[in-house]
């Protein structure tokens, strides 16, 4: 059954029952994207899209997104991990969601869209992590709510000298300093570490 229940992983045990009923799971049913544009423009779907929250399309063969995904315009989370994915259109601003996952992925800069301000909703969680980013995406610096970012296992050698102003409203994760070419870089270390936690398996070379 495509519309399988789920144990949501950011759920309250008291409202497990309501979430489940709002999520909608594709996750690990080895999809392509034709498969899962045929299965959202199905009747079932059609009838019920707003109704669903939750939309999990993780650990699929997915090199883009269906169309179809922004008929759900009450989506609050959305979790592409483990796909194919080159690109995250700007038509996925239009929903209005709070955490979005798209680690594991062949993400570049260029694929990003240019704001991640979502409508009608403030973005809290971003991970981006195992992706092809090369420096810091400057986007997330705009997202004054968000709470949590992840972006490690990428190839990060340069990082925004803005990043500091992140640091009264997010917590970073997925950055290590392993080469110092520049006395600033290890300048804005002694700033951020005190909010920045663990920049793995990335290599910071400079500053832009």
């Amino acid at each position: 059954n495509l519309l399988r229940k789920m144990e949501l992983y950011t759920s309250d045990s008291s409202d497990t029952d309501s979430r489940e009923q709002k999520t909608l799971d594709y996750g690990r049913m080895n999809l392509s994207v034709i498969t899962l544009d045929d299965d959202l423009h199905a009747k079932k779907a059609l009838t019920t899209h707003k109704n669903f929250e939750t939309l999990l399309l993780n650990h699929n063969r997915l090199i883009q997104l269906p169309p179809a995904l922004t008929k759900f315009v009450n989506l609050k989370i959305l979790d592409l991990s483990s796909n194919c994915l080159t690109q995250l259109p700007e038509a996925i601003c239009n929903l209005p969601l709070v955490t979005l996952i798209a680690k594991n992925n062949n993400l570049s800069n260029k694929s990003l869209p240019k704001s991640f301000m979502m409508r009608n909703s403030v973005l809290k969680e971003l991970n981006l992590s195992g992706n092809q980013l090369t420096h810091f995406p400057e986007q997330v610096l705009e997202l004054r709510q968000l709470r949590y970012f992840y972006a490690g296992a990428n190839r990060i050698t340069a990082i925004s000298k803005d990043i500091w102003k992140m640091q009264r409203w997010a917590r970073v994760f997925g950055f290590v300093f392993v080469r110092f070419y520049e006395i600033n870089v290890c300048i804005i270390i002694l700033r951020v570490c005190a909010y920045f936690h663990n920049f793995f398996y990335n290599k910071v070379a400079f500053l832009y």
